[in-house]
C-alpha cells in the first residue's frame, strides 16, 4: 500500500538544517578567500589543469592518427586558449569552486528542500505504509530512515497575477518540476497518483486550469505515462518555444494538460 499526500514544511528539516547550510557556504567562502590570498598558486593550478587536459587529448589524437608529434602539437594548441582564460579568471579571484561529493550532495538537498520549506514550491510524497503478504521478499529496510518515503514530486505555480517572473505566454499554470519513484516501487501507478494529486492541487488550491512539465524527447517511458494521463507534447528545441514557453532546449519537450 502507498499513501500520497503533501508533506509538512518541517519535513525538509530532516534532510537539511540551516546550520548545515551555513557551514557549507562558510567553507566555500573560506576556500575562495584562501585562493585569493595566493593568486600565483591559483593561476598555476588553472594553467596546469588546462595543460594536462590538452596533453591527454593530444596523446589520444596522436595514437589515433599514428603521429604522436602532431597529436601533441594539436593538444598544446588546443590547451593554450583555455589555459590563458582559466589563468586570467583565477588571477581575478573568479576561480570556479569545485565542491566535494558530500558538499555537492548537500547543495542539491538544500536547493530542493529550501524551495519547499519556504513555500516557493509544493512537494508531494508517496509513503509506504504496509507491505502485502506476497511481497515480503522486498527489502524495505533502506526506507526506515526516511519514514517509508518511496517517491516524491514537486511543482511550482507559474504566471499567476502575483508572479514576478513570466514563463512565455501560457496562462496561470502549475509546472511539475520533478517526479521520482524508487526502482523497487515502479510500475505500480505511484507516479500517476502523484501527478493526479498535483492536478487536484492546481485546481483546488491555485485556481489553475493547466499543468505543464518538461521531458527528454528520448524518455519514451515517461512520455507514454504522461500521454496516458492526457498530456500533449510540443518540442521546445526551436526559436518559437522561447516566446511561447519562455524556454528553448534542444532534445526536450513541454507537455501540457488543460484541466
Amino acid at each position: 500500500k502507498q499513501q500520497c499526500f503533501t508533506p509538512l514544511p518541517a519535513l525538509s528539516s530532516k534532510f537539511v538544517t540551516d546550520m548545515d547550510a551555513a557551514a557549507m557556504v562558510a567553507n566555500q567562502i573560506d576556500r575562495n578567500e584562501s585562493l585569493k590570498q595566493n593568486p600565483m598558486k591559483s593561476i598555476l593550478e588553472g594553467v596546469s589543469v588546462s595543460a594536462a587536459i590538452g596533453l591527454i587529448f593530444g596523446t589520444v589524437v596522436g595514437i589515433q592518427t599514428g603521429d604522436l608529434v602532431y597529436g601533441l602539437k594539436y593538444g598544446c594548441t588546443l590547451a593554450l586558449v583555455p589555459a590563458l582564460i582559466v589563468g586570467a579568471q583565477n588571477a581575478m579571484g573568479k576561480r570556479v569552486y569545485i565542491m566535494t561529493e558530500a558538499e555537492a550532495s548537500h547543495r542539491i538537498l538544500e536547493d530542493y528542500c529550501t524551495a519547499i520549506r519556504d513555500g516557493d514550491d509544493v512537494g508531494f510524497i508517496a509513503r509506504m505504509v504496509q507491505i502485502s503478504n506476497d511481497e515480503t521478499n522486498i527489502d524495505v529496510s533502506k526506507f526506515d530512515s526516511c519514514h517509508g518515503l518511496v517517491a516524491c514530486a514537486d511543482c511550482k505555480l507559474r504566471n499567476d497575477p502575483s508572479s514576478t517572473k513570466r514563463y512565455g505566454t501560457l496562462p496561470t499554470h502549475v509546472h511539475i518540476r520533478n517526479v521520482s519513484v524508487d526502482s523497487l516501487f515502479r510500475r505500480r501507478g505511484i507516479a500517476s497518483s502523484l501527478v493526479q494529486a498535483i492536478e487536484y492541487y492546481a485546481v483546488t488550491e491555485c485556481n489553475a486550469n493547466m499543468v505543464t512539465l518538461e521531458v527528454e524527447d528520448d524518455n519514451v517511458g515517461a512520455i507514454a505515462l504522461y500521454q496516458s494521463l492526457g498530456y500533449e507534447g510540443e518540442s521546445i528545441g526551436n526559436m518559437g518555444a522561447q516566446a511561447k514557453y519562455g524556454r528553448m532546449v534542444f532534445g526536450r519537450s513541454i507537455m501540457t494538460k488543460t484541466l
